[in-house]
This record gives C-alpha cells, sequence and structure tokens, in this order.
C-alpha cells in the first residue's frame, strides 16, 4: 500500500442503510486502482477517499453504482486541479521541450508538467504552495522564458474581511 500526501476527500454516499452496506460500498471502492485508500462509514453516510491522480471519477460513481447506491463526486471534481498552458520562448527543437519538461518536472511545486515544441506551450498542473518566480527561474537559468502571467491570475488574491462587533482583544483573538 503507498502512502499518499494528498488530502482525503468526504464524499456523501446514498442509500446505505446498515454497517453491511457500507462494507460493500467500502469493498468495491477499495478494489479499483485508481483509489488509494477507503473508509466508508454508515453513520456518518460517507466515503472517505483518497484518489489517484488519474482516477476515472465517472467509473468509481457506476462501481457503486451497480451495487446499488449512490456516490456524490461533486467534491472530487470540484478538488481537481486545473491545468494552465504557459507560453515557452526560446525552444527550436523537441530536445529543448525535453529539457524544459525535465525542470518542470524535478520541482517540488510542479504536479505535472508536458512540454510541446511545436505549440510553444508547456502544460502544467501546480501544487497550491507553487513559487512562480522560482518556476520562471529555474526555466530562465536553462536558456529560456516562460509565461506565468495565466497561473499569475488564476491565484487568488489576499483580501481583507471586515469584522464588526469587536470590543476587545479577546475577540480578535476568538475570531481568529
Amino acid at each position: 500500500m503507498s502512502t499518499s500526501t494528498k488530502q482525503p476527500l468526504d464524499l456523501p454516499v446514498e442509500g446505505m442503510t446498515c454497517g453491511s452496506c457500507s462494507a460493500r460500498v467500502q469493498r468495491i471502492l477499495e478494489r479499483r486502482d485508481d483509489v488509494e485508500t477507503a473508509e466508508v462509514n454508515y453513520a456518518t453516510g460517507k466515503a472517505r477517499v483518497v484518489l489517484r491522480d488519474d482516477a476515472d471519477l465517472d467509473g468509481i460513481a457506476s462501481a457503486v453504482e451497480k451495487i446499488g447506491y449512490q456516490i456524490d463526486l461533486s467534491p472530487a471534481r470540484a478538488a481537481a486541479p486545473e491545468p494552465f498552458d504557459l507560453p515557452v520562448e526560446g525552444m527550436t527543437c523537441g530536445s529543448c521541450s525535453a529539457r524544459v519538461q525535465r525542470i518542470l518536472e524535478r520541482r517540488d511545486d510542479v504536479e505535472t508538467a508536458e512540454v510541446n515544441y511545436a505549440t510553444g506551450k508547456a502544460r502544467v498542473v501546480l501544487r497550491d504552495d507553487a513559487d512562480l518566480d522560482g518556476i520562471a527561474s529555474a526555466v530562465e537559468k536553462i536558456g529560456y522564458q516562460i509565461d506565468l502571467s495565466p497561473a499569475r491570475a488564476a491565484a487568488p488574491e489576499p483580501f481583507d474581511l471586515p469584522v464588526e462587533g469587536m470590543t476587545c482583544g479577546s475577540c480578535s483573538a476568538r475570531v481568529q
């Protein structure tokens, strides 16, 4: 069994009426190659799963439906990271794209990278803690430029949230 650093997802399961039902759903999920771990709890009505990167969400739903239950995969669909197509300048051949891809794949903050010389783009999936300046610097060190503006545009901006009714320092500590 492999260990994972991925966050488990809690997926609602409908139709379970007892502990045997949850055990049945759990067995189906555990048998799938695209599910790393699965724990189904009848009392909460949820399956806590860790999915592999190549998880077939429709296949998972179909497998659970075949045994008479419904599983809500919307939390898994919402958690799937979106790839970015980032323009790369300076590539002149397939070896150039392979070089850029190797640099991107070695980074801890890049989940996946596919660089295509013909399109002049790198399709990447970034981790939440991605260091965009570090990525640009790594690519520039080997002689290419990568445009990270699509990834920067998608990054959430920090914002201030006004909170009313606080009267002392204890209030702010409770809000934090």
